[in-house]
């Protein structure tokens, strides 16, 4: 956060973080789990990770850092709908993404069936790739609905 507090005093727009996300997350079911995700419920042992994390961020770093944010901690500590704007979790990519890099295609381009990587063939299902493609448009969302300066 330093860095981008440094960035955020030297640079003319004024750099600020619209969002934290928790990445490479394993997924137990493709049903909302709110406010980490609209599309997925990630393993209780990754909720409370993303949960514990979550309350740091809220009542530790907005603290030092309230500037820095494109969504303004809230006044009366109620960080619910702050942590909701600010934070999201994203799936790992599994299979998925890993033959995305082998083919050097993302993911949300590919199609859904086998095809064939520099070492190694890849069944890639649909289903799969319709939950990946789900949950970047929930980022994508997120992105999209952030406050204008």
């Amino acid at each position: 956060m330093q860095e981008l507090k440094i960035l955020h005093i030297q640079s003319s727009q004024g750099a600020k973080l619209l969002a934290v996300l928790w990445n490479k997350v394993n997924v137990q079911k493709h049903v909302p789990c709110l406010p980490v995700s609209s599309t997925l419920t990630p393993t209780k042992a990754v909720q409370e990770l993303v949960g514990t994390l979550n309350q740091h961020l809220a009542q530790k770093v907005t603290l030092k850092y309230a500037d820095l944010f494109v969504h303004p901690p809230p006044e009366d500590r109620d960080f619910s709908k702050f942590i909701e704007a600010v934070t999201m979790v994203v799936q790992d990519f599994a299979l998925a993404g890993i033959a995305a890099q082998d083919l050097g295609t993302p993911f949300a381009t590919m199609q859904p069936g086998m095809l064939q990587g520099g070492q190694m063939p890849y069944d890639i299902k649909a289903d799969k790739l319709q939950r990946l493609q789900e949950n970047i448009l929930e980022l994508v969302h997120k992105i999209d609905a952030a406050p204008t300066a």
